[in-house]
């Protein structure tokens, strides 16, 4: 959407936006229940980085951001009919130093994902191999067991600023931030900007091209599209479904579609009158990626 947007404001053209599903947005998506919010997708802007293009789009749009932060390395887990706070778990675990950081790296030579660098280091602090899985889950959305080696370093700073917390008591504040009123807000703006409507209930199934050199669009309830140009914003689990001719993309480009990992997490959203003191603990034994 952001692209259809860019595109009709920088060159003038009408774009066509076609939707799979009965709503624009994807994984950004906001609940309402009352008076409140929260976010069923993606909830922190800046989890990903610096976010500097998206906070430009924001302020463009004419919407606010907002923060939150959560301490979390005072929230208590449970685990085996026991309750601790997370950062319990590392004053038990092993000391994150250089050495220990070239074992892991020695690990990683024979290792193939994730799982297996977790189950070698934590092979003797089960609350902490716990921990770090769920961690894993809930930020990248798959199993340890099906991310790659890639992910090393990003487990290793995490790793390490849990230590650090127990240890020195250096901050393991969590600072979340998000579009005041709701992240589909911005959905909301952008579908208005565009100047024709989405098309929905229109998932893709197959791309080719004819003799004349036009893109040939077929999709499920649609007749067939003719376009010049054509960007996929798909992910790439959900565009391996597409029957795409051959040729028509690079090498590299149908290996990343093939071999890319989509996560998937799930949300549970309890609405409370009034929010107790001590709020219920968290369960690292019910949680689970779909």
């Amino acid at each position: 959407m952001t692209t259809a947007y860019r595109i009709e404001k920088l060159t003038g053209y009408a774009v066509d936006v076609y939707e799979a599903r009965d709503r624009p947005g994807g994984r950004v998506y906001t609940v309402r229940m009352g008076n409140s919010y929260e976010e069923l997708g993606g909830k922190s802007i800046a989890d990903g980085g610096e976010a500097t293009n998206i906070r430009f789009l924001i302020e463009e749009m004419g919407l606010k951001m907002e923060t939150c932060t959560i301490d979390f390395a005072h929230r208590k887990c449970y685990y085996k009919g026991k309750s601790t706070p997370y950062y319990k778990a590392y004053l038990e675990g092993p000391l994150p130093d250089q050495q220990l950081y070239r074992q892991v790296l020695n690990w990683s030579q024979n290792s193939t994902n994730m799982a297996e660098i977790l189950d070698r280091l934590f092979a003797h602090y089960p609350l902490l191999r716990q921990i770090s899985e769920v961690r894993m889950r809930a930020y990248e959305g798959n199993d340890a067991k099906d991310l790659s080696l890639a992910y090393l370093e990003g487990f290793w700073d995490y790793f390490l600023s849990g230590y650090n917390f127990a240890h020195h008591k250096q901050t393991m504040d969590y600072q979340l931030e998000s579009i005041e009123g709701g992240n589909s807000l911005l959905i909301e703006k952008l579908t208005a900007a565009l100047r024709r409507p989405i098309h929905f209930h229109a998932p893709l199934r197959k791309i080719t091209k004819t003799p004349e050199g036009k893109i040939s669009l077929q999709f499920d309830n649609l007749n067939e599209v003719l376009t010049d140009y054509l960007v996929l914003a798909i992910p790439c689990s959900t565009l391996q479904k597409v029957e795409i001719q051959e040729g028509l993309l690079a090498k590299d480009q149908k290996e990343a579609i093939h071999t890319l990992q989509y996560g998937t997490n799930s949300k549970i959203l309890v609405p409370v009158a009034n929010i107790p003191e001590n709020p219920p603990m968290f369960s690292l034994t019910d949680t689970m990626t779909t």
